[in-house]
């Protein structure tokens, strides 16, 4: 059962599992009290979580923005760093570059992110929703 948690440690199966977990208590948040279904909240999760999960996983996204930031210096390393102008500071700015086009990557897929999830936000699920977690 540890096993199974570690690996479905996602927003959705988060809520799930404190769903079931605590429905019958008193006080917990009622599907019903929000005018939401079981199937249209399970639609929403799953499509929520479609979204957070379109980054990629942890090391895809270290592979990618690692590649972006040295790619500027692979460029360089076509020419021999005497004839590059500014010799070795020319390879500490394509560095400088090379972060800045994978910060500006990273912020634009954020960007992307919270806009497809803004696009999805239905506004009774997500109160039901954060009452939950504030449960």
């Amino acid at each position: 059962m540890v096993i199974n948690e570690i690996l479905l440690d996602d927003y959705e199966h988060r809520i799930n599992n404190k769903i079931a977990t605590h429905e019958h208590e008193e006080g917990f948040p009622k599907m019903e009290d929000f005018c939401i279904k079981k199937s249209e909240l399970e639609d929403y999760l799953f499509e929520k979580q479609a979204i957070l999960d379109s980054e990629g996983s942890e090391k895809s996204q270290y592979t990618l923005y690692g590649t972006l930031a040295i790619l500027p210096i692979l460029c360089l390393a076509v020419y021999p760093i005497n004839k590059l102008p500014g010799g070795f500071l020319s390879v500490i700015v394509a560095l400088i570059i090379g972060i800045l086009l994978s910060g500006s990557v990273k912020l634009i897929r954020r960007m992307i992110m919270k806009h497809r999830l803004k696009k999805l936000a239905v506004d009774n699920i997500e109160r039901y929703l954060k009452a939950v977690e504030d449960y």
